[in-house]
């Protein structure tokens, strides 16, 4: 493919945007993934067993889970052409919203809960209960469109984090 053709010649914002949408795509459907396959769900379970939230939260994983979570969406955003620098800033972008999702704090984050995955909205997707624990991405247009958004109006946080029942 020529370069000159490339997405590496677009503005750094748009390259920076792009790489975004795509990493967390690919982020949103591999997270799905290791909710609904069994065999993924045994490696990302790791991350789920924690029953408090921290931040450290979002490093505790699987080596396995990482790589598929991790090195998927990384692939599928190399193959759009951004320039070193952009696939550099989307990947540190991603990894800090990635960790402020799993941030120990009892902010009120209002509207900003609807387009990204703040740590009010995230607390949602480590509830034990199945049909709660939504939220599989980190810019929320994946779970608006893809019907897994799930933020109550009556009620704050989850009654219990972890994995609830071990063996599910």
């Amino acid at each position: 493919l020529d370069p000159a053709w490339g997405l590496s010649n677009a503005p750094m914002w748009a390259q920076i945007l792009v790489g975004m949408l795509v990493l967390d795509l690919f982020f949103y459907i591999t997270h799905r993934m290791a909710h609904e396959i069994d065999f993924l769900w045994r490696f990302h379970s790791v991350h789920h067993c924690a029953h408090r939230i921290t931040f450290l939260n979002a490093y505790r994983v699987h080596p396995i889970d990482a790589m598929f979570r991790r090195f998927v969406p990384l692939f599928f955003v190399l193959l759009t052409g951004i320039s070193e620098q952009a696939l550099i800033a989307t990947a540190v972008i991603g990894s800090v919203l990635g960790t402020v999702t799993h941030l120990n704090t009892d902010l009120k984050h209002g509207w900003l809960n609807y387009i990204i995955g703040t740590n009010e909205v995230h607390r949602w997707h480590h509830s034990t209960v199945y049909s709660e624990a939504k939220n599989f991405s980190i810019i929320m247009i994946w779970d608006h469109l893809f019907g897994t958004f799930y933020l109550p109006k009556d009620r704050e946080m989850p009654a219990k984090f972890g994995l609830g029942h071990e063996r599910n």
